[in-house]
């Protein structure tokens, strides 16, 4: 393991290389704000394959490093996609209830 930053990583997978796979989180973390589902679903797809298709010219396709990395984007598209889903429905039932009460 590399625990100084100028130590040799030459027994980790990736050898000395930086892997930006795991920067992917931040489309489904960002359309996350929109409140939207399909936005969400939509920027979680995107980014996995992505995570798939990067992982050929960073070298790491087929490792463990791979599936680890795909999983943690695929997670946290997961994670966005229903938390999005439970805020547009809140905010859905939010906005019928003032309906009902302004008509009231």
């Amino acid at each position: 393991m590399c625990h100084l930053a100028g130590d040799r990583c030459d027994g980790h997978p990736t050898g000395h290389r930086v892997i930006l796979i795991g920067l992917l989180i931040a489309g489904p973390c960002c359309a996350l704000l929109s409140a939207r589902w399909i936005r969400s679903a939509q920027a979680g797809v995107i980014a996995v394959g992505l995570a798939i298709a990067l992982a050929i010219p960073d070298g790491i396709w087929g490792t463990s490093a791979q599936f680890a990395f795909v999983g943690a984007v695929l997670m946290v598209a997961l994670v966005c996609t229903w938390a999005a889903a439970i805020i547009e429905a809140v905010t859905r039932s939010d906005t019928a209830l003032q309906g009902e009460a302004t008509t009231s």
